[in-house]
């Protein structure tokens, strides 16, 4: 399933688009875009769904902290 040519181009877009310096970007900043990311990769592979609670209360944790 890897491939470097898609790699490539997902690293591309998300220079462009989420992170254009990672190493200037707060580490607040990446654990919400790394949880935000985790969340959303549970979801479109099947993983695991949280549930209505569950995601108000990361909402309401990622709020407090960012």
């Amino acid at each position: 399933m890897y491939s470097p040519q898609y790699r490539e181009r997902l690293q591309r877009w998300f220079k462009g688009n989420v992170i254009s310096d990672i190493v200037m970007t707060s580490p607040t900043d990446l654990a919400a875009i790394l949880i935000a990311d985790g969340i959303w990769y549970s979801n479109v592979l099947g993983l695991s769904s949280l549930t209505a609670k569950q995601k108000s209360q990361i909402e309401i944790l990622l709020t407090k902290t960012i």
